[in-house]
């Protein structure tokens, strides 16, 4: 079983408890308080720093995106010391998880609260040593607390299988007064792309299927038909969330007629988890405000 480094948020309390897992034994520092440090200005400025800074680097944006980095960087540290300096035992599990080797823990952040689990975990550094994730095995987000089923699944070694799945919804669906700039119909497919020449630079054949339609019944067909053949699964299109409609947090598909098909991303999960795909690439500008 793997050993994890573990952020459990207690929603209901505003707190939050960090446990550690060993392979062997668990132990847990007492809960502490803890307050979101992110207000909507800070998130208009990390979502422009991502989505547009890049768009026009120059000027008055550089400075821009300067104190957007600072600020990102102190978040970390902020995020650092609230999680494994603000009691004696959180240090101790911190300073047990190093001592053995961070690159053999997996760091989890557990909360059923969304805006939790998007903080920027990994940002997570120290004045020492810096940011811990490239250090870390790896950085999980999950809805709940405790042990994760490692996967067992056995993929084709000969090959890597990928299958993109890209909507392009008719444009009458995105109101250009709530999309996010960089977000319209003509910016799709630019992770793609990218994934394409990565995918290129492979020493092993890549074999790609394209989804079509892609509809989410005909990804639910798809996937029932080749059950543990896909190593990634590349979503590239829309995300909905917006409290004006029925489906929040949800990926857009095409419906047979072309129009837009919200469905939860719960949803989406289990279908992959049933086809047993162990990584999804997902690439979703914003419908919604």
């Amino acid at each position: 079983m793997a050993k994890t480094l573990e952020i459990i948020h207690l929603a209901d309390e505003d707190r939050i408890q960090l446990s550690i897992f060993d392979g062997q034994d668990r132990r847990s520092a007492p809960a502490v308080d803890f307050t979101t440090p992110l207000d909507d200005s800070d998130r208009r400025e990390i979502a422009w720093y991502f989505r547009d800074y890049l768009d026009n680097p120059f000027g008055q944006a550089r400075d821009r995106a300067t104190a957007v980095e600072t600020g990102l960087r102190n978040l970390g540290r902020l995020l650092f010391e609230t999680v494994f300096r603000s009691n004696e035992a959180a240090a101790e599990c911190y300073a047990a998880a190093r001592s053995d080797g961070l690159s053999s823990y997996r760091l989890v952040i557990s909360s059923p609260k969304a805006e939790f689990l998007a903080l920027p975990w990994e940002l997570l550094n120290e004045p020492d040593t810096g940011y811990l994730a490239p250090e870390l095995g790896s950085v999980v987000r999950r809805t709940t607390a405790g042990e994760i089923t490692a996967y067992t699944g056995q993929l084709a070694t000969d090959q890597f299988n990928v299958l993109l799945v890209s909507p392009l919804p008719r444009p009458d669906v995105v109101d250009s007064s709530q999309a996010h700039s960089g977000d319209t119909i003509g910016s799709y497919g630019s992770l793609a792309n990218a994934a394409l020449s990565v995918l290129e630079s492979l020493d092993v054949e890549v074999e790609l299927d394209c989804l079509r339609p892609p509809t989410f019944a005909a990804l639910a067909e798809h996937l029932a038909q080749r059950p543990g053949h896909y190593h990634l699964v590349h979503l590239d299109g829309l995300a909905w969330d917006s409290p004006d409609v029925m489906v929040s947090g949800a990926m857009v598909f095409e419906q047979e007629d072309g129009s837009a098909d919200p469905v939860e991303a719960s949803r989406i999960a289990e279908l992959l988890v049933a086809a047993g795909v162990p990584t999804v690439l997902i690439n979703a500008g914003d419908i919604g405000p």
